[in-house]
């Protein structure tokens, strides 16, 4: 009996419908239809010597399988696929099993990285729901990834729960032979950033002068590569970055992007709803590259017009010579010297010490017994030159501002600590406070119509507004309206950009706030040589803020600031840059945007005083002939004013790495020796028509150039100390 229901069982035909192992295809935005395929397997009745040899068929290949797939995980772990070969002009490949993601452009795979790293290491369902839509499942936890083709670009979304410990993070391969350029200021100014190492850290401003690990004052969240490729991250993204960080990817060669929302730091064991959100578009080179972002992505915004007379005159300040020790007389005094000597000036700039205290706006009357007015008589009658004087956002806690605005109940113009009924206070380098709270309109109303009033009553011109970077926010910030520490960045800036005069006037921090028609000053530098924070940095940074469309930069003052260390609270005596430092540094400003002095040369004796003259007189030339125009230009067309050798040869690894030459357009070269005891370098000119040109030490604004130069090699370089400056000039328009 048993052996006749067998039989008939075996009778009967059963259909049994196979699907592919693995649906890896699902996800790649070929264009057609996809091909499913089925096999109908109709189980017949079978010798007993037939089904035992295709079982053994079956798990032999079964092991050759399992083997290969093992061979090629030992021999290369960490490879990618790169098949965009096959992937017949789509945009990208998306492989959602292991979450790897290529960019294509031209059947080449010009970045690769990996999606949603965290999740992969849980093993999580992914379940695809339309096209470049999928949900990631854990444990009853769902994620939400969305990924959008339009033109030239792909815009990558991710929704969900995130924390510290489970974060929403995507990484990227820098890749072999690849280099690429990052938007951001930081203490150490690597170009390229290949080679640099930034443990994971909240994407916020820092002072980066007392904080050295953090990011800088001025950063948008955009990197670039020299194949082409341009990254950027939404305004509203708490974004943490790290480069490099072996910690958390375990190998070297990686860029990882992290949502987590700020707070968090708050209750780390804590997840909260975010987003990552963030874009990849790919053009034919690093050119195409740097003004899509600029002038098509709609990320950022173009400038208005400034104060023409800052590019071409030199900034004056009291700070980095006189530190907090001013008064009526000392300043004289400095005007005097500027006067004799006859250096140009188009603002004199008071800076820390002419008030009693920090936040009442009242100038010391034992210091200025007449107010202003002497030094705006001087610098009016005699230097035709303007006052600007240093101002910030805190108000400490023993003013009498602070208390009077503690006593008005009703309204609270202060940034809230853990709650809408609290005051944050604040530590910065001159006490503790609290903060202007620019996020509220009648807050930032009454800071503006106090400060619009000390002006008038003084004379003075336009304000050097300092600070406003996240680092300063009280922790645990609480904000009804907004999600984004760095709001008050963006609004500290749209506020100075309000105050009368502010074309003239000058801030330290940047976010998403390109469109600004202001002047926008390096973060403090150290005088010392080198690309930590040194001569050699200002360069770097020069690069890096005109990259991401900062182009109205005043380099930090000539010299450095002659701190103690990092300490610069002190008396400058003792902390004087070196007389070479101090030449170098003069030669470097010259080409650069806006030229700022305040140690004088006349400390360093008359042959540096009249090297002084004739940079600032060219300075003045090549503001009027080059910079000035680019400027104009850049409102209607924005691009950068200051540009990296690879504007001109984006194809030669000696300008993709060139870190210590410049273009003013594309129409001057600067190689400026940036180094200790060094008069002899080498230069890479790029493709065009140049000419070696020297500046004449007999006749201001004048220099002289030779004959035409061979391109696309090197040649060797001399700059005296105590000789003329040399640069290079191409035959085509800046």
């Amino acid at each position: 009996n048993k052996m006749a229901r067998r039989r008939s069982n075996d009778d009967k035909e059963t259909t049994e419908q196979l699907l592919p192992a693995d649906d890896l295809k699902d996800d790649t935005p070929v264009e057609g239809q996809r091909l499913r395929f089925r096999r109908t397997l109709t189980r017949q009745q079978q010798p007993l010597w037939q089904r035992i040899a295709l079982l053994i068929f079956v798990v032999f290949m079964g092991i050759l399988v399992v083997l290969f797939t093992v061979l090629g995980h030992t021999l290369h772990p960490k490879s990618l696929p790169d098949s965009c070969q096959d992937n017949d002009g789509g945009q990208y490949l998306f492989n959602r099993t292991d979450g790897i993601f290529s960019l294509c452009h031209k059947k080449d795979a010009i970045i690769k990285g990996e999606l949603g790293t965290f999740m992969y290491k849980q093993s999580p369902l992914v379940t695809k729901q339309g096209s470049g839509k999928f949900t990631y499942s854990i444990d009853r936890v769902n994620w939400e990834l969305s990924i959008s083709v339009a033109n030239k670009c792909v815009s990558i979304s991710w929704n969900g729960e995130s924390s510290y410990e489970h974060p929403l993070r995507d990484c990227f391969h820098l890749g072999e032979n690849v280099y690429w350029y990052g938007g951001y200021e930081v203490y150490k100014q690597n170009w390229p950033i290949n080679e640099e190492i930034i443990k994971m850290i909240p994407f916020l401003s820092n002072n980066t002068f007392e904080f050295p690990q953090g990011f800088g004052p001025v950063l948008h969240p955009v990197w670039f590569s020299s194949k082409g490729v341009v990254l950027y991250v939404d305004h509203d993204v708490p974004l943490h970055v790290s480069l490099n960080d072996v910690s958390i990817t375990g190998e070297n060669g990686l860029l990882c992007l992290q949502a987590v929302p700020y707070a968090l730091s708050c209750t780390p064991d804590a997840s909260q709803l975010t987003s990552l959100r963030y874009t990849i578009c790919h053009e034919d080179d690093p050119v195409s590259a740097v003004k899509y972002f600029l002038q098509s992505s709609g990320s950022i915004g173009k400038p208005g017009m400034v104060s023409e007379v800052v590019f071409e005159k030199p900034i004056w300040s009291t700070w980095a010579q006189f530190k907090r020790n001013v008064n009526d007389s000392i300043i004289t005094e400095y005007l005097d010297h500027i006067f004799n000597n006859s250096l140009s000036i188009s603002q004199l700039e008071i800076d820390d010490g002419y008030t009693s205290n920090y936040g009442d706006l009242v100038i010391d009357s034992n210091k200025f017994p007449s107010n202003f007015s002497n030094i705006v008589e001087f610098l009016k009658n005699k230097l035709n030159a303007s006052l600007t004087v240093w101002i910030h956002p805190f108000v400490n806690y023993d003013t009498n501002q602070f208390k009077e605005v503690m006593k008005n109940a009703s309204v609270n113009y202060f940034i809230p600590g853990g709650s809408m009924d609290t005051t944050g206070l604040v530590k910065w380098w001159n006490g503790h406070g609290a903060l202007i709270n620019f996020e509220s309109k009648f807050a930032s109303e009454w800071f503006k119509n106090k400060i619009e009033l000390f002006q008038k009553m003084n004379q003075i011109s336009a304000f050097k507004f300092d600070a406003g970077e996240s680092e300063y926010l009280p922790d645990c910030l609480y904000f009804p309206d907004s999600t984004h520490p760095a709001t008050f960045t963006k609004k500290y800036i749209n506020f100075a950009s309000s105050i009368e005069g502010s074309k003239r006037a000058e801030v330290r921090v940047g976010y998403f706030s390109q469109n600004q028609s202001i002047f926008i000053r390096m973060l403090d530098r150290s005088s010392d040589w080198g690309i930590n924070n040194g001569l050699h940095s200002v360069l770097t940074t020069a690069l890096t803020m005109s990259l991401i469309g900062y182009n109205y930069i005043i380099p930090d003052m000539i010299g450095g600031n002659a701190c103690s260390g990092t300490d610069c609270t002190t008396s400058t005596e003792g902390n004087q840059p070196l007389k070479d430092l101090y030449i170098r540094w003069m030669q470097l400003s010259a080409f650069l945007p806006v030229m700022q002095f305040s140690i004088p040369p006349w400390n360093f004796g008359q042959e540096v005083v009249d090297q002084a003259k004739l940079l600032i007189a060219f300075h003045e030339w090549l503001a009027k002939h080059c910079i000035i125009p680019l400027v104009k230009a850049s409102t209607h067309k924005l691009e950068p004013i200051i540009r990296p050798l690879w504007w001109l040869d984006h194809q030669n690894e000696k300008a993709l790495t060139a870190n210590d030459t410049f273009l003013v357009g594309n129409c001057i070269l600067v190689a400026p020796i940036l180094h200790n005891s060094t008069v002899k370098r080498t230069v890479y000119l790029p493709p065009g028509s140049w000419k070696k040109c020297d500046l004449d030490e007999k006749e201001e604004n004048k220099h002289i150039c030779n004959e035409k130069l061979h391109s696309s090699e090197e040649i060797d370089l001399t700059i005296p100390l105590g000789g003329p400056m040399s640069f290079f000039k191409n035959t085509v328009e800046c």
